[in-house]
């Protein structure tokens, strides 16, 4: 699966990675923690908004491992 990360999210992972696929957003935000985990106090916090094929999506959704995954950290600023 193909997931994207932008702000912070994307300056400590990378823009773009190939994930192996699982069943839940909560199952993938805790693998991406454990490869990243310079990264997991944003993957795995509240605020944290994810999209699955750009449609904001609650943390605990399916995945089926075709989707595209995008992660968007909290913003700040004006």
């Amino acid at each position: 699966m193909q997931v994207s990360f932008y702000g912070r999210l994307g300056e400590l992972i990378g823009r773009k990675i190939d994930h192996p696929s699982v069943p839940t957003v909560a199952q993938l935000r805790t693998s991406l923690a454990t490869s990243f985990p310079d990264a997991a106090d944003l993957l795995l916090g509240d605020k944290i908004k994810i999209a699955i094929d750009d449609r904001l999506v609650a943390h605990d959704s399916i995945l089926s491992g075709s989707e595209q995954v995008d992660f968007f950290p909290p913003l700040s600023g004006g």
